[in-house]
């Protein structure tokens, strides 16, 4: 479905300029690593079932294929499949030494013979080896102090557009009760908004003697978070805050 596959990049898109792509049989990751623990780190994944059709994915690397690429160029070459009436076809190729993700489609012809024409775009990509694949993977952090059911994201971003006039960093704090807060400072005022009687998932046996009183916050920059905003285009049933206290204090 070129549609989904697009929602997905135009989602990242707006995150970051590249992304990591990792292609299983049955499973595609998209991953967008940052410089440094303070960086944003996105990780997602997705069941090829539900994008595409007729795969094959064959690999020396355990039938894994990894590429990195320009979103911008993706995202261009999807948009104009839209229009295909029939399903694009893609796949990888070599062509003059480099690598590409071919996108080809077939559109109807303006001349009115009831010809078709095929559209093949050639997008850039780096292969990943094996080794940079595995530094991709997500880390696995001990289960979180803090995890709630939050508002949906317009209504975050919502909050957000009132706060960040104010300052660039934004606290982010929470308790296992369901209460959340957002707050920045400036010179002038301290803006507060309390979210109250969320709901909380299950996590296994971090329910376990639970401290559900217990609040922790953490520091974000405010630009950054509000990147975490726009995934909309993969229409979330629900969204869960995690914040962690160790080994340093991490919002996910």
């Amino acid at each position: 479905d070129p549609s989904a596959l697009l929602a997905i990049v135009k989602c990242f898109s707006k995150v970051s300029k590249e992304a990591n792509f990792v292609f299983c049989p049955e499973s595609m990751k998209v991953t967008v690593t940052g410089d440094s623990r303070d960086s944003l780190h996105v990780f997602s994944y997705f069941t090829m079932s539900s994008l595409f059709h007729g795969v094959t994915v064959e690999s020396k690397a355990n039938n894994q294929v990894g590429m990195y690429m320009h979103l911008q160029s993706l995202e261009m070459a999807l948009k104009s499949t839209l229009s295909s009436p029939s399903p694009p076809k893609i796949r990888l190729t070599k062509k003059d030494n480099a690598v590409f993700l071919e996108v080809q489609s077939g559109n109807s012809s303006v001349s009115g013979a009831g010809s078709a024409t095929s559209i093949t775009q050639d997008v850039p990509v780096r292969l990943l080896s094996v080794s940079n694949m595995a530094e991709l993977e997500e880390p696995q952090p001990t289960p979180p102090d803090v995890f709630i059911f939050i508002p949906q994201l317009h209504i975050l971003r919502s909050m957000l557009e009132r706060l960040k006039k104010l300052g660039p960093i934004l606290t982010i704090g929470a308790c296992n009760a369901g209460k959340l807060v957002l707050k920045t400072d400036s010179t002038l005022a301290t803006v507060r908004l309390d979210i109250s009687d969320l709901q909380q998932p299950r996590y296994g046996e971090a329910h376990q003697g639970l401290d559900r009183d217990h609040f922790l916050e953490a520091d974000v920059d405010i630009a950054t978070f509000a990147k975490i905003l726009c995934a909309d285009p993969v229409k979330p049933e629900s969204i869960v805050l995690c914040i962690f206290n160790e080994p340093y204090p991490t919002i996910q």
